[in-house]
């Protein structure tokens, strides 16, 4: 959707109608993820259950990653993103892009601490061959892509610039090694969240699709909202989350994506190794993944 008016005023003008609209009337969930792994379903979830409005990937949220003064700003914007409405909703959920994660989840946290945190993932492999998919939908992309296999620096610049730290980490040579490592290094963020003591907790992809019943419970449960109405939420997996846009199942299902070889596989095994996460032949269950039936304990965690 595209704006229609645009007001430009002083920075200070923003501010001060962000504080007469005042803290926003429903709970807050801020989502975290790692491209390509569903969040969209997620966010559909939430919204089917009428009791919600999901905000996906706001541009404001990026755009203020790049201020210094991020923790203000981040109040602001989330008062007049989440302002009063004819009828307001019992959760706002603030979809993130998986880079802003890094940048802007603890900040988000400062500022709300009784906001609730999730994070979304999905098999690594998997997320890495769906961006290789995406690439090949978009033209830029593709020549972005061609661009940085044959420019190491340029490699280590972009990722660098996306919001991930290359410290430590390897230089691949392949597309699919290139999207795993993003995968890994969000995923690796997550782990450190908790380490942290950050009560962010986990959605699993696969659990949603394999339980989808048992999985949209844990969810709505941890969000504080009604179980009975998981009979509405789980419309959401009637349709495709991204369907009439560019990252369709239809569009996307023409491209196939990159094919796994050894070499790719002992550059993965790398990447894993370094980021602390299961090898890929192995099951990737992050702790605290609420989603999980061997683990139900986690989704009480507040």
């Amino acid at each position: 959707m595209y704006a229609k008016r645009v007001i430009i005023l002083p920075i200070t003008a923003f501010h001060q109608l962000a504080d007469q609209l005042g803290d926003p009337q429903g709970d807050l969930i801020f989502v975290g993820n790692t491209s390509r792994c569903g969040s969209t379903l997620l966010c559909q979830i939430y919204e089917e259950t009428g009791k919600c409005v999901a905000f996906s990937e706001p541009d404001v949220i990026k755009t203020i990653t790049k201020s210094g003064d991020f923790d203000s700003l981040a109040i602001s914007t989330m008062r007049m993103l989440c302002k009063p409405r004819l009828s307001n909703p019992d959760v706002y959920v603030i979809k993130m892009a998986g880079p802003a994660m890094i940048q802007c989840l603890l900040p988000l946290h400062r500022a709300y601490p009784r906001a609730k945190l999730l994070f979304m993932y999905r098999d690594g492999v998997t997320v890495a061959q769906s961006c290789t998919r995406f690439v090949q939908e978009d033209n830029l992309l593709s020549l972005v892509s061609f661009a940085l296999d044959i420019s190491p620096q340029l490699q280590k610049h972009s990722f660098e610039a996306a919001g991930f730290s290359h410290d430590g980490l390897i230089q691949v040579k392949y597309n699919l090694s290139r999207y795993y490592m993003m995968w890994a290094v969000i995923c690796a963020k997550y782990k450190e969240l908790r380490r942290e003591g950050i009560p962010i907790v986990a959605v699993k992809y696969e659990h949603l699709v394999e339980n989808p019943e048992y999985a949209t419970r844990a969810i709505l449960e941890y969000s504080g909202l009604d179980p009975a109405l998981v009979s509405k939420a789980l419309a959401a997996f009637g349709r495709d989350s991204q369907r009439d846009g560019p990252l369709s199942q239809q569009r996307l299902r023409r491209h196939k994506p990159d094919e796994m070889t050894p070499s790719i596989h002992v550059e993965m095994d790398e990447i894993s190794v370094k980021t602390g996460l299961p090898r890929i032949h192995e099951p990737c269950i992050l702790e605290h993944t609420i989603t999980d039936p061997s683990s139900s304990n986690a989704r009480h965690e507040n």
